[in-house]
């Protein structure tokens, strides 16, 4: 592994811009030259050739390496028929350069999952959502063998026969989960098999049934279910095509919710979990190609997946941020501090990093905390800024305590951090009291009204001391105070002067301080554009295609208000895999 190099810039910038002004600062530091690629990611799983879709990441005590299997179609950038899907194989032992190994499997009926059974002598298997069955005695897992097909017996009532994922319990006993409906909602199903026989496997019970105010959609897929750190995760993407998390307690057999919310907010879905020998629990997601068919195939292939996310989980809520091999990779640091835009102001940093390499930590603090008011950065611009990608943080509003107004938010949820919850009743059950009361207590930063609490059917008041995230709960109604609401937003409507590549807004709502800077991490690989919010608790990714060479450098800009900022950048070294 490379190891990470830094080189500071020599001096510290403070520049004061007035209205709708533009200052330019050519940064003094020499980068190694990377890869200049704008349609294929340095660090990124992707495709070689043709489509890959859903992965199966997965470390192997075997061989001490990552692997990626993902369902594939080489000879084409078409998805194949679901009774014919291909499993590609790629091994990294870093995570972040991947190496093409020979297709695993071909001819498997569905999306599966894959196992080691067994590390001794070795034994992995592949199950798949169709019933294929596969086997592996190699310790590479490079050689798979057909070995029949799995029953999977679906219960009265239940018709729909999802993506599946098994894990082991005991070095004895198998469980799988199953995507699925029940009642016309998405929902998980429990199953048990020996060890020894992944030909038979019993049902057990509904691991979990949404309710049709979670808006879920008729049907579960790509689900994971997992521990991390004392509580269960259960991961998936709903009919809608976003990834969702659901954090609770549970067994094998049962799960309870108590929080839930979105594993991006961007366009990366199908979600799925590895465990590294140090425990830690990553997650890749694949990220939707906004490319034409035709595009895609004059491309040649079609499939990336994000960077490996580590996930942790604090009051029930998930946080993701890249994996340590992600910074390992960084290089070459410039650093700027006390940078100040008033009105709408620009900075341009014309650094001399690649301008298709880097990772941008963007610490942004808004002179008023009003709705309007924003500050971001510009990225893989062309020389005439005709095409370029945008990230930026604005707030909403002032703090509603002191002007006794408040924005609610009805039909959705904030997660976080509880101070209380309260049955209430006659004049109390209403969301006004309920911010009243959150107003009333000095800790209390947001407040959830919900008409009729699961379980009690009671109205309930939540006063909240920290919040994260926000997901549909039809419901429930939210009210933010003291912080600002904030909102990060990837804009890509101004990436690509191709009118046959999709774009879009893509944002994300969080509750900020704002007395204190928001910091952003920005990653750019090829087209792959993933913006981290502070902690981790919003996450937004997409992929663009500029038609015009990208410039080096970045564009810092106010909008509305003034904005003060400090940046630091790094180059991301690496070949293209």
């Amino acid at each position: 592994m490379k190891k990470r190099r830094t080189k500071m810039a020599a001096h510290t910038v403070v520049v004061l811009l007035s209205l709708a002004t533009t200052a330019v600062l050519v940064a003094d530091a020499t980068f190694r030259a990377a890869v200049n690629s704008q349609t294929r990611p340095s660090f990124h799983y992707s495709a070689s050739t043709g489509w890959v879709g859903a992965a199966v990441p997965l470390w192997s005590p075997l061989d001490s390496k990552y692997h990626m299997f993902a369902v594939c179609n080489p000879a084409s950038t078409t998805p194949p028929a679901p009774q014919n899907y291909s499993y590609c194989h790629a091994t990294s032992p870093e995570l972040m350069q991947w190496t093409d190994e020979a297709i695993g499997v071909s001819g498997v009926n569905g999306t599966g999952s894959v196992v080691i059974v067994n590390a001794t002598k070795p034994v992995s298997v592949l199950v798949a959502s169709g019933g294929s069955l596969a086997l592996s005695t190699d310790a590479g897992l490079l050689k798979w063998t057909r070995t029949g097909v799995a029953t999977l017996p679906l219960p009265a009532g239940v018709a729909a026969r999802g993506d599946v994922f098994v894990y082991a319990t005991t070095p004895t006993e198998m469980q799988l989960v199953m995507g699925t409906s029940v009642g016309g909602q998405a929902a998980a199903l429990a199953y048990t098999a020996p060890a020894t026989n992944l030909a038979s496997w019993m049902y057990q019970a509904t691991l979990f049934a949404a309710s049709a105010s979670m808006g879920l959609g008729p049907i579960m897929q790509a689900p994971s279910y997992f521990a991390l750190n004392g509580v269960m995760v259960l991961m998936f993407t709903a009919s809608s095509g976003q990834s969702h998390w659901l954090v609770g307690s549970g067994t094998d057999q049962a799960f309870t919710l108590l929080q839930q919310g979105f594993v991006d907010h961007g366009s990366a879905t199908l979600a799925k979990p590895l465990r590294t020998a140090l425990n830690e629990v990553l997650v890749f997601a694949r990220i939707v190609d906004p490319r034409s068919a035709a595009a895609q195939a004059a491309a040649g292939a079609t499939g990336i997946q994000s960077l490996p996310r580590k996930l942790t989980v604090t009051n029930n809520q998930l946080f993701f941020q890249p994996a340590a091999e992600v910074s390992a990779r960084e290089s070459d640091h410039l650093r700027f501090t006390g940078i100040q835009l008033q009105g709408n102001g620009t900075w341009d940093i014309a650094a001399p990093f690649s301008p298709n390499r880097y990772h941008v930590r963007l610490s942004v603090t808004l002179a008023k905390a009003d709705a309007g008011v924003a500050g971001g950065i510009r990225l893989l611009k062309s020389a005439n800024q005709s095409e370029h990608t945008t990230v930026k943080v604005a707030f909403n509003g002032t703090d509603p305590c002191s002007t006794g107004n408040v924005k609610f938010h009805p039909g959705m949820d904030m997660p976080g951090n509880d101070i209380s919850g309260t049955p209430v009743s006659g004049a109390d059950a209403n969301p006004e009291a309920c911010f009243k009361s959150c107003c009333s207590n000095r800790d209390c930063v947001a407040f959830v009204y919900v008409t009729s609490q699961p379980g009690s059917g009671q109205p309930y008041c939540w006063l909240k001391r920290t919040v994260g995230g926000t997901h549909p709960l039809a419901v429930a109604n939210y009210g933010i105070v003291r912080t600002g609401s904030a909102e990060y937003t990837l804009d890509t409507t101004q990436s690509t002067l191709d009118t046959t590549v999709s774009t879009g807004k893509f944002v994300g709502p969080d509750v900020l301080d704002v007395t204190k800077p928001t910091v952003l991490d920005v990653y750019v690989d090829g087209p792959v554009v993933e913006v981290y919010g502070p902690g981790g608790a919003v996450v937004l990714s997409a992929l663009v295609f500029p038609t015009l060479p990208t410039q080096p450098g970045i564009t810092l800009f106010s909008e509305g208000g003034g904005a003060s900022f400090d940046v630091d950048i790094w180059s991301l070294e690496g070949d293209a895999s």
